[in-house]
């Protein structure tokens, strides 16, 4: 018999979590207790009390991952096992993406775009000969969004025009290893600079903040940072987080 069954819960126990951390990714054992996947906590179904978090730790999960307080520091401050602030903040930043690729398919037809499209970019030359294309920076009804350069992409109904600039790598190493200091943005023009320049600042800062943690789930970074920039105008940015968390 095998020691785990699936971890997707049955109907009858759906609404188990975690007593420690409040996860509901949970092994389910041969003897009919649970395995917690994040703190690797046993406990029986009748060890099982109320663990959804209170509306106070919801709002203050929120508020600490929009102003981006590190998990540790939430963690201690909210009195929280530092795996549930894991778990909330990744799926915050799971949201934030959707939220931003939604937009962008919702607008322009699709989030991709031909890698072979940057060959063409007309300032593809000061990019250098190895350059790796990254994405595109389109202008959106929202601000500014990215279109992730791929391998193989239908060809977008926007014409070439429309991007103002690239996200690129210095080559392939640099693409591969995701390192900062050697991506760069290239405008299409002088008026596009002023527009191309400060998004791409704005989103290096943010993953400089995150130390590193971004090159597992690059373009869901991405992602959210480019929402976090366009919601300087509407700055609901935080009472979507708290939306999220209360649905959650």
């Amino acid at each position: 018999m095998q020691m785990y069954q699936n971890m997707q819960q049955s109907d009858a126990d759906s609404s188990l979590a975690c007593p420690t951390c409040g996860t509901i990714r949970l092994y389910h054992l041969a003897d009919g207790r649970y395995k917690c996947s994040l703190c690797k906590r046993l406990f029986s179904a009748g060890d099982h009390r109320n663990t959804r978090l209170s509306e106070e730790l919801r709002t203050g999960l929120a508020k600490a991952f929009w102003e981006m307080v590190g998990t540790a520091d939430t963690a201690d401050t909210l009195h929280l096992n530092i795996k549930t602030v894991q778990k909330y903040f990744g799926q915050l930043r799971e949201y934030l993406a959707l939220q931003s690729q939604q937009a962008i398919r919702s607008q322009v037809g699709t989030d991709q775009v031909p890698i072979s499209w940057f060959e063409y970019f007309p300032q593809r030359s000061a990019c250098g000969r190895h350059a790796e294309a990254l994405a595109a920076i389109i202008k959106t009804d929202d601000g500014l969004g990215l279109v992730q350069a791929a391998p193989i992409a239908v060809n977008p109904h926007f014409s070439e025009e429309r991007i103002l600039g690239w996200l690129y790598a210095q080559d392939s190493e640099s693409k591969e290893r995701l390192q900062l200091d050697r991506i760069h943005c290239q405008s299409r023009d002088s008026s596009s600079i002023t527009l191309t320049a400060p998004f791409w600042r704005f989103i290096k800062q943010g993953l400089i903040h995150y130390q590193g943690g971004f090159r597992h789930h690059f373009f869901q970074y991405l992602r959210e940072m480019e929402f976090r920039y366009n919601d300087r105008q509407s700055q609901c940015g935080l009472e979507s987080c708290q939306h999220y968390l209360a649905v959650a």
